[in-house]
C-alpha cells in the first residue's frame, strides 16, 4: 500500500511538472509574440509632426508608367491638398541615408504620376533602433524629379555597360563593398 501511495504521488508530481512546463512554454510564446508585434507598430505610433494629418495610404504600391518606376510606400498622409510620405526603417542607428532620399523621391514620382495628387517636397524617415526599440522621426527634403531621373538613367547605363562605375566617395564604403574584389577599388585608393 505504501508503494501505491508513492506511485500515485509521483504521477501527480509529473502531471504538475508537465502542467508547469506547458504554462511556461505558453508564457514564453506570448512574450516573444508581444516583442515581435511591438517592433511592427508604425501605424499606431504618432508624432506631433503628424498630428491633424489623415493617413490615406499604408503599404501601397504605385506605378509611374511614363518613367518606369514602381514604388511601395510605407505611409502617405494627407496634409491640406498634398501627400506627405513616411518611410519606416529599422536599423542600428538613428540615421538617414542617401538611399532613403532616393527611395522616397521615387515614391513621390510614382504617387504623383498614378494619382495626379501633389506630393510634398518634405518627407519623413522614421527610424527604429534595433537594440532598444527607440524611434526618431527625421524630416528630409526629397530630390527633384530631374535629379531622380538622372540617377535612374545612370543606373540603367551602368547595367547596360554604357558607363563604368566610380569608386565610392567614402573609403569606408568602398572597403565594405561586396564587390571590392571584383573592382579593385581599394588598390586604386592607396
Amino acid at each position: 500500500m505504501g508503494e501505491e501511495v508513492n506511485e500515485s504521488t509521483r504521477d501527480g508530481s509529473r502531471q504538475l511538472m508537465d502542467l508547469i512546463l506547458a504554462l511556461a512554454i505558453v508564457l514564453l510564446a506570448v512574450a516573444i509574440l508581444r516583442k515581435w508585434a511591438a517592433g511592427r507598430r508604425p501605424a499606431t505610433w504618432s508624432h506631433p509632426a503628424l498630428h491633424g494629418k489623415q493617413l490615406v495610404y499604408s503599404e501601397k504600391t504605385f506605378r509611374s508608367k511614363r518613367h518606369g518606376i514602381i514604388a511601395k510606400i510605407d505611409r502617405g498622409y494627407l496634409a491640406g491638398d498634398t501627400i506627405e510620405l513616411l518611410e519606416y526603417k529599422t536599423r542600428d542607428r538613428h540615421r538617414v541615408y542617401r538611399s532613403d532620399l532616393i527611395e522616397l523621391s521615387a515614391q513621390r514620382v510614382a504617387v504623383e504620376d498614378e494619382t495626379g495628387r501633389c506630393v510634398d517636397d518634405a518627407a519623413y524617415v522614421l527610424t527604429e533602433r534595433n537594440r532598444d526599440g527607440t524611434r526618431q522621426l527625421h524630416t528630409v527634403t526629397l530630390l527633384s524629379r530631374e535629379a531622380l531621373l538622372g540617377i535612374k538613367q545612370r543606373h540603367e547605363a551602368l547595367l547596360s555597360g554604357r558607363e563604368s562605375p566610380r569608386l565610392a566617395a567614402s573609403p569606408a564604403l568602398c572597403l565594405s563593398c561586396a564587390y571590392l574584389s571584383e573592382c579593385g577599388g581599394a588598390s586604386e585608393r592607396v
